[in-house]
């Protein structure tokens, strides 16, 4: 970190001298992130074309599920990377870029329903394995149980060995009354007494996508393809699966997955190159000093991909291309610290210098920050203009959800076959925080489940998934 910088945040940090020092600080994070949202822009424009080239060029139904979002981004990147918005156009950018990034989020929404579906299907799936099976070999259960328990346990690091537990969770054979399994949701949901609410509702979001309880908006519009495969695993009458079914399921199963995973790919490419296109936009009229020549060679980047996105690179162009990527390849780390230092003050600032920033006529930068602040998250589909809700959680409020998602559950197995309720059970158990106190009760679960289970050929799949992990 450089002098400027530490003076700027030192000053911040003691609330001295603050309108003096909060436009130098409001400069200097413009001009950082502006150099920054460049280099990444660049980056992620070509990583994103490369795999559309490379990867889903002769995939034409993955290309034209994207096809309509890519043309738009295309659109966004000529207007405001390439001719270089004009201040009076900054709005309508905005607005077109909230328009695409909700329009990617909408569908990300929706493929992610999409893929907890096929987890439970896998999950029901596999278990049918060796029904069909010439012979198979037979796991014993006390080394087995021997080699889980060094294997859950090997690591010092706490956080995996509770990611193992879950895998341990989520793979053998579930054996608990519904009972039981609603007495571990709530107990799980009890856990955010005294939280926030969008922690609460963020756990509440994922307790329901694991159960196949979700349902997105336009769900029904979109993804038809998949919507087909989905009620063919669900119209299956898995009491009475003959070989060929289960061949044809498993096939379904595996295309869809390699499919959900080429769109989604795409769709996070673009939402990168769309959310760094939206933090150069929202400072522009801010940036006073930035790095030009930089800049300039991320600007030429993006126009020769822009002019080719459509079709494959030259030579002449692919080697124009390597030759200014080499030049700026490790220079984000490089901004990035300089954010990183810098972004610590900001929150400083919003909680207790937002009155001297309206006096000094600075609210516009910096609620522009705050913005990116949240677009430079790891959280890609993050909603950036969503409230959230910072008050901390009654008993009562937390009760209500607890009840809510256990009678929608409770509903949702009305409707399934013993064996796709048990595998949402594993599901949802998997992704529960560990709910064990110690090593012993770890072990005996995992032993009640094996002796609880007395389809041979079930344990044996579970065992062995868990096995190949193990190896892995």
């Amino acid at each position: 970190m450089n002098k400027q910088f530490r003076k700027m945040i030192k000053e911040i940090n003691d609330g001295k001298n603050l309108e003096v020092i909060l436009p130098q600080y409001s400069n200097a994070m413009a001009g950082v992130l502006n150099d920054y949202s460049s280099l990444q822009l660049a980056l992620e424009y070509y990583g994103l074309k490369e795999y559309i080239e490379d990867e889903i060029s002769e995939n034409k139904d993955t290309y034209e599920e994207a096809k309509e979002v890519i043309c738009e981004l295309n659109e966004l990147v000529k207007t405001v990377a390439v001719e270089r918005l004009s201040v009076e156009d900054r709005e309508t950018s905005i607005k077109k870029l909230d328009a695409i990034r909700n329009t990617i989020m909408q569908k990300m929404d929706v493929l992610t329903m999409y893929t907890d579906t096929l987890r439970i299907y896998e999950y029901v799936l596999n278990r049918f394995e060796l029904d069909f099976s010439a012979s198979y070999e037979e796991i014993d259960e006390a080394l087995f149980i021997e080699k889980l328990n060094y294997y859950l346990f090997a690591s010092k690091d706490n956080v995996v060995i509770n990611s193992r537990i879950q895998e341990m969770v989520g793979q053998l054979p579930v054996r608990m009354l519904k009972s039981k399994f609603f007495d571990y949701v709530k107990a799980s949901l009890d856990r955010y007494k005294d939280s926030d609410a969008a922690s609460l509702e963020t756990f509440e979001y994922m307790l329901r996508t694991n159960a196949m309880l979700y349902r997105p908006e336009k769900e029904a519009d979109q993804f038809l393809n998949l919507k087909s495969v989905k009620d063919e695993l669900e119209s299956a009458d898995y009491g009475n699966l003959d070989k060929e079914t289960y061949r044809k399921l498993c096939s379904l199963l595996i295309d869809s997955s390699v499919y959900i995973n080429q769109v989604s790919d795409i769709y996070l490419f673009a939402q990168k190159v769309i959310n760094n296109l939206y933090i150069y936009v929202l400072t522009m009229p801010y940036t006073i000093n930035n790095d030009e020549t930089l800049s300039e060679n991320c600007r030429t980047i993006v126009t020769l991909l822009n002019e080719n996105f459509d079709a494959k690179l030259t030579e002449e162009v692919n080697d124009q291309l390597m030759s200014l990527l080499d030049g700026i390849v490790g220079k984000q780390e490089v901004y990035y610290e300089r954010y990183i230092a810098l972004e610590g003050s900001l929150t400083d600032v919003k909680q207790n210098y937002m009155d001297v920033v309206e006096a000094i006529q600075l609210k516009p930068a910096f609620e522009s920050f705050f913005l990116c602040e949240k677009l430079t998250s790891n959280s890609v589909f993050i909603d950036i203009h969503k409230q959230e809700e910072v008050s901390l959680l009654t008993e009562e409020r937390v009760s209500k959800a607890a009840e809510a998602v256990i009678n929608e559950m409770t509903e949702s197995f009305k409707a399934y076959p013993q064996c796709i309720n048990r595998a949402i059970m594993a599901n949802v158990l998997s992704t529960m925080p560990v709910f064990f106190q110690n090593t012993n009760e770890v072990m005996d679960y995992a032993r009640a489940s094996l002796e609880q289970c007395k389809n041979i050929r079930e344990k044996t799949v579970a065992m062995r998934l868990l096995l190949n992990e193990m190896v892995e």
